[in-house]
């Protein structure tokens, strides 16, 4: 509440209480309006609320109760998914018979669909005698949202029998049928739309090459695209322009997506944020600097320098390609920096080895009240998933308890993730297990969860019972199953799997499948099949010859590494990963010329290569951060006498270390030390033994993959200490290190 230019002491909340205790409906809805956007920031306060429905029971009582201010209160409602106080809400409008009454009905299912309660939803929804294309759009989009295909694709035609066809409708419909990637009702809705003439428009043109983009039905989406080419040659609207690219983009095809965005400015096409947006997270996730700052500079030239988006988008692409400086250049200019954009900046130091810089944001993204509502949990649950901050995520999962979110199906999603990302798969577990309602999304995050922490079987019978439930994969879902039958030495399944996946369940593989296929055969010693398979296909992506040389590199076959590391740098002549994944395979074959030579080519195109790090979380409080052979940390002394104890310990155990090992990068330090005890990884170790009392487990990220004799090291390490060592390097491998085993079984 505002009094003159003054807050008042009583909040609007409050006013809103006293004058509904009161009977004051006129009041009561006044106060609502003049809330101030603080409040609604914090949303509300569910202590508001309890207080609220006091009132209206002794309202209701005393026949005083008024529809127009039960619309605010179901609102809030579905602002806060307070599913309890919504429940009783509808009860009480059931008792005075005006629930079947719209607009008052319409936002009550609403509410219901917002909370997950889709039966609730649908039993209100049938009971009413009309209905507006809103309020059906609004069911069959939350049945799509639940993975509840056949339920939304049933209701749409239902629909369409009682309010016969219309543009509007099918537009909508197809959002839905997107979210859900439905390819059955996609066909639908678009075979509904030939019929009705409506698929020359621009806006459906559009619409229908997103659809079938999320569907991943890349071919029926060229099929549009292509029809809807003007005299010139080029298509009607940077609306179909977008479709298109954000299609190739969604379906791994990352070299054809910035290709259609050149092509695109070369016919005239002005881009707009989204274009940029899109063309700045293609060269993200295929490492590409060099096009990625050749469209930064396109973002001046159309003066969007201040789009959120185009700006969020910026610091993703900049932090990908480890061009942290710029990244943070960009974050710190941004006016409004949202939990999203928060995330994103963690979790690019995280990626790059700059763990103490990525602890430091997320404590100032709790302290800025980034955590407040549902959205901005899952930013931040993402955050410390990256970071490995499981404290901090635990600390926010007790948040989330109270603030009643945990059934949202996103923040329990994002729950997930989390706790699987930092290797408690048990928690993981738990989360999903207590879940009422499950997406695909869910079911996703709870096979890679196992997946990466090496419990491969776990996520196969995991993606099993998935199937059984009748929630239909998608291509992430295919990718998880594929690394954990690589993991487990499941090549015949894996294998059938790939087939299997377009042929059972209309999921086209993209780059991803192919470079775990290529994964899955060359890391079992299928070198030449995993050659010949690559040669086999179109147009394989930087990622596929990756994954053959990171074979050919662990298998020492060095002339097919050579012939493989030619086509990475011609497919990718600009992504530093490239040059570093080669020089990687050039040092473990001790050809260190070859090494140099590709290093040399890399400088010389202004691309440079990270330095070696290994982080490690104490607590809720500090990162502490080591390079090989480090000796800035205040107790670095105890880390160095900790690490000679163990080395003694492991020592009788039976490791003897091997230097031939060693990753070439890291010979120059060693040959100063003498020995192997000094990488960044095994100094975290040491501090961990000496800061980390009690049985909790270690937890390292390592911006590099880690070599072969530090895997065997902490193998024996985790046996001698009867600790738990929880290490994520990076080949995105989450090592768990338990009684003198790790759970990868030795294949990264």
């Amino acid at each position: 509440m505002v009094c003159g230019k003054k807050a008042c002491a009583i909040p609007g909340s409050a006013v809103f209480s006293r004058y509904l205790h009161f009977g004051s409906s006129i009041g009561a809805k006044s106060s609502l309006r003049k809330i101030t956007a603080a409040e609604e920031g914090a949303q509300y306060n569910l202590e508001w609320l309890n207080k609220v429905l006091e009132g209206l029971d002794r309202n209701v009582i005393r026949g005083r109760g008024e529809r127009d201010y039960f619309l605010y209160i179901v609102r809030l409602c579905t602002r806060l998914k307070a599913l309890v106080a919504g429940r009783r809400i509808h009860e009480q409008l059931v008792q005075m018979g005006i629930a079947e009454q719209l607009p008052l009905a319409k936002f009550i299912v609403q509410m219901y669909l917002s909370c997950g309660s889709l039966d609730e939803a649908r039993n209100l929804f049938d009971l009413l005698p009309s209905k507006d294309v809103g309020m059906w759009t609004a069911v069959i989009a939350a049945y799509a949202k639940y993975g509840r295909w056949q339920e939304a694709i049933k209701l749409f035609e239902t629909m369409e029998s009682r309010t016969g066809p219309a543009k509007a409708t099918y537009f909508a419909v197809m959002k839905s049928f997107a979210s859900a990637e439905s390819l059955a009702g996609a066909r639908l809705v678009h075979s509904r739309i030939v019929e009705l003439g409506a698929e020359n428009d621009d806006l459906v043109r559009a619409a229908l090459i997103e659809m079938y983009g999320r569907c991943a039905s890349l071919e029926e989406a060229w099929s549009i695209f292509s029809s809807s080419v003007a005299g010139d040659g080029g298509p009607y609207s940077v609306l179909v322009w977008n479709a298109i690219i954000s299609a190739s983009f969604q379906n791994g095809q990352l070299k054809g997506s910035l290709e259609l965005f050149w092509k695109m400015r070369r016919q005239g096409v002005r881009p707009d944020s989204l274009t940029l947006a899109t063309a700045l997270d293609t060269c993200a996730a295929s490492g590409n600097l060099h096009e990625g700052r050749m469209v930064a500079e396109l973002v001046t030239v159309y003066g969007l320098q201040s789009n959120d988006l185009v700006n969020s988008s910026l610091v993703h692409m900049y932090g990908k390609c480890g061009s942290l400086d710029d990244a943070r250049r960009v974050f710190d200019g941004m006016a409004h920096r949202g939990p999203v954009v928060w995330s994103k900046m963690i979790a690019a130091y995280s990626e790059h080895g700059h763990c103490s810089e990525a602890f430091v944001l997320l404590k100032e993204m709790e302290s800025a009240k980034m955590v407040a509502d549902a959205s901005s949990c899952v930013a931040f649950l993402q955050a410390c998933g990256s970071l490995l901050a499981l404290e901090a995520g635990q600390e926010v999962h007790g948040w989330i308890t109270m603030k009643g979110l945990e059934q949202d199906v996103f923040v329990g999603n994002a729950l997930v993730d989390m706790y699987g990302k930092c290797g408690s798969v048990e928690e993981a577990w738990a989360v999903f297990d207590n879940m009422k309602e499950k997406n695909w999304f869910s079911w996703n995050f709870m096979v890679e969860a196992y997946c990466s922490s090496g419990y491969s079987t776990e996520a196969i019978q995991v993606f099993l019972q998935m199937l059984q439930e009748g929630v239909k994969p998608n291509a992430k879902t295919f990718t998880s199953v594929l690394v954990a039958c690589g993991h487990a030495g499941f090549i015949r399944e894996g294998i059938l799997h790939l087939v299997y996946m377009s042929s059972d369940y209309d999921v086209v593989p993209i780059a991803e499948h192919y470079a775990c296929a290529v994964g899955l055969l060359g890391r079992s010693g299928w070198v030449k099949e995993a050659e010949e398979y690559v040669k086999k296909l179109p147009d394989a992506e930087a990622s596929v010859w990756d994954a053959l040389v990171t074979a050919c590199r662990i298998h020492g076959d060095l002339d097919r590494g050579r012939s493989a590391a030619e086509s990475l740098l011609e497919c990718s002549p600009h992504a530093a990963r490239s040059y570093a994944v080669v020089a990687g395979l050039y040092d473990a074959l001790a050809r260190s010329d070859d090494a140099a030579r590709v290093r040399e080519t890399m400088t010389s195109k202004g691309l440079t290569e990270e330095r070696v790090t290994s982080s490690i979380l104490v607590g809720n409080t500090t990162c502490h951060e080591f390079i090989t052979a480090d000796t800035r940390h205040k107790r670095i002394q105890g880390i160095h006498a900790e690490l000679e104890d163990l080395g003694q310990r492991i020592a009788k155990d039976g490791y003897a270390p091997d230097a031939s090992k060693l990753l070439m990068h890291e010979r120059a330090e060693e040959q100063r030390q003498e020995s192997l005890f000094y990488h960044s990884e095994r100094l975290a170790v040491g501090l961990g033994a000496i800061k980390i009392r009690g049985d909790c487990p270690l937890r390292i990220i390592r911006n590099f993959r880690m070599c072969a004799d530090c895997h065997t090291a902490i193998k024996f390490m985790s046996k001698a200490m009867g600790r738990t060592i929880i290490l994520r390097d990076g080949s995105s491998q989450l090592h768990r290190f338990v009684d003198g085993h790790c759970a990868c079984r030795d294949y990264w």
